[in-house]
């Protein structure tokens, strides 16, 4: 490299031309080295004062939103395919996106064996054939009150959602009461029974009786006594009874064979786990709630997760969730 080109890019253009007067001036036809260079003080004063000092460059902030999480490809692909006149009619929802059942048909028809039977019950399926026009806004006949919006158009396009009405005190009140409900019918045997105990109620029966009892109870202290068959002058909400608990587990009450906290899985139900939460299955792939029995949805086979039949389960599954 040139040692003006050099000089150039060490200093400003201002300073090039004087630092080459001061090198001519002391060392022009002397021989000199490196080590002479960095000791002569008046080059050295000169580097310090005059050496370019390169600030780096500011990074730009980006103004940009964060790009909306794009739909998924593989669910619109399915809504999008051309019907297979191999498979299952029947449309499925799909979490909103729809498409065709991925199951075989049973002979003689063009369902496979869940749908058929929910169209020889309710004499239609409730989101019709793939070959149809697919219906807007369908309602499930077990929840007629509750309408289902698609998430994307039958082109494909994505459709806005709509923004929810923000949520009155009673609402919030509501849910809070449903989940105070629901986190007692967690409780297991044993703490209802000593809930009962201490309630002074009947110890004895399952898991079902005991919440019932203690519910009856608590709405009015009276006739929950009367229910539990004991007389209502001889207790009062202050008063409890306990019963004898023997060590080798030959008394009543509280020492009885604790059962399991839920109702044991029917023989016709297969026990299944859908993140982290435990769910009831039956042979058609039905699922139900392990708490109250309530068909919530369908195993997807495909996608390994549950179709759920409305919003509402699926708000109920995320509570599942957080409780666990």
């Amino acid at each position: 490299m040139a040692a003006t080109a050099l000089a150039e890019r060490i200093f400003d253009s201002s300073d090039s031309e004087a630092f080459f007067s001061l090198l001519v001036s002391d060392f022009s036809g002397k021989d000199f080295t490196l080590d002479d260079l960095k000791s002569h003080e008046g080059i050295q004063e000169f580097v310090a004062t005059s050496v370019k000092t390169l600030k780096p460059a500011a990074k730009k902030t980006s103004t940009k939103k964060l790009a909306k999480k794009p739909l998924s490809k593989d669910s619109v692909e399915r809504a999008l395919e051309s019907p297979d006149e191999n498979r299952c009619q029947a449309r499925v929802w799909a979490k909103g996106f729809g498409g065709q059942c991925s199951k075989s048909f049973v002979d003689g028809g063009c369902f496979c064996k869940t749908h058929q039977a929910d169209v020889d019950e309710n004499g239609s399926w409730w989101l019709c054939k793939v070959t149809e026009p697919r219906p807007e806004n369908p309602v499930l006949p077990t929840h007629p009150d509750r309408v289902h919006k698609w998430r994307i158009t039958e082109d494909g396009s994505e459709i806005p959602k709509e923004k929810k009405v923000s949520v009155k005190k009673e609402q919030k009140e509501k849910k809070a009461s449903v989940k105070k409900e629901q986190k007692e019918k967690k409780a297991s045997v044993k703490e209802l029974r000593e809930k009962c105990a201490e309630l002074g109620l009947d110890v004895k029966g399952k898991k079902a009786e005991l919440i019932e009892r203690i519910e009856a109870f608590e709405a009015n202290p009276l006739d929950g006594w009367a229910a539990a068959g004991q007389p209502e002058e001889e207790k009062t909400p202050d008063e409890t009874t306990e019963e004898p608990v023997v060590e080798d587990g030959a008394g009543v009450g509280l020492l009885e064979k604790d059962e399991n906290e839920y109702e044991s899985v029917s023989e016709d139900m297969d026990e299944i786990t859908f993140e982290g939460v435990i769910y009831h299955m039956d042979k058609e792939k039905k699922v139900f709630d392990q708490y109250s029995n309530e068909m919530i949805g369908n195993w997807d086979v495909d996608s390994e997760e549950i179709e759920f039949l409305s919003e509402e389960y699926g708000e109920k599954h995320e509570e599942y969730k957080e409780d666990l």
